[in-house]
């Protein structure tokens, strides 16, 4: 036999469209980011930087305003405003002079703050924009932005992480510099360095590329296949048909 139902539940209610607050979940934006004395990160390996990738993953499935009110995720992620004026901050809010003016010289809509990679990895240092993006300015690993007791309140030196090719320039002009007075690689580096600032015209490109691109450009030139590295670019537009 059927069972008889002799009540029906309540019909559920249906979702309003368009009454559903969206959630405001971090975004990240690394246009004003860059490396100053005290942020840098030369001495940083990967496992740091994956840590760093790792929890800016983690703190992305965040809504704005539960880390913004609930006590308990702020202690945790060490989320808070910097007061610039705070004691043993060494590192005014104006030295971070890259950033936009509009933003910087408005610490009433656009303050700075900060939160923790971990406790070892230190501190993401930004600030949110109109769009409600959080700009990131600077990476702290060493705790410098606000020095706590983890650093016994002290700031400590960083160093500065540099590409290949800044490496390359720093090595050739310390190996120059550590020349005799009679070194000809001198004036012929001046004059390089003279022609890479003023001689270069508008159409001029400078490319970074891959070790075995460049070996395979440079074979094509010694092999007479291209008397130029313009005619294997040239050659490669005319195989894309662009």
């Amino acid at each position: 036999m059927r069972p008889v139902l002799t009540r029906r539940p309540a019909p559920a209610n249906q979702p309003v469209v368009g009454q559903v607050k969206p959630v405001r979940r971090f975004a990240f934006s690394f246009r004003y980011f860059r490396q100053a004395e005290y942020f840098g990160l030369g001495n940083k390996g990967a496992g740091w930087f994956s840590a760093v990738l790792e929890k800016l993953s983690e703190i992305s499935k965040f809504d704005y305003e539960t880390l913004s009110t609930n006590i308990r995720a702020k202690q945790t992620w060490r989320f808070h405003m910097i007061n610039f004026s705070a004691d043993g901050v060494i590192t005014p809010r104006s030295s971070f002079d890259w950033v936009a003016t509009p933003y910087l010289s408005n610490p009433e809509e656009y303050p700075f703050f900060q939160f923790q990679i971990t406790k070892a990895h230190g501190r993401v240092v930004g600030f949110w924009d109109e769009t409600g993006v959080f700009n990131i300015v600077v990476l702290d690993p060493m705790h410098n932005m606000q020095p706590s007791d983890y650093s016994d309140y002290k700031v400590r030196e960083t160093v500065l992480a540099r590409t290949d090719y800044a490496a390359a320039i720093i090595a050739i002009e310390q190996t120059i510099s550590d020349c005799g007075n009679d070194c000809q690689c001198r004036l012929l580096y001046s004059n390089i360095q003279r022609t890479l600032s003023h001689g270069l015209s508008q159409e001029t490109m400078l490319v970074s590329m891959s070790e075995d691109s460049f070996s395979r450009c440079a074979k094509c030139v010694e092999d007479g296949l291209a008397q130029r590295v313009e005619e294997i670019l040239i050659e490669g537009l005319i195989r894309l048909s662009y």
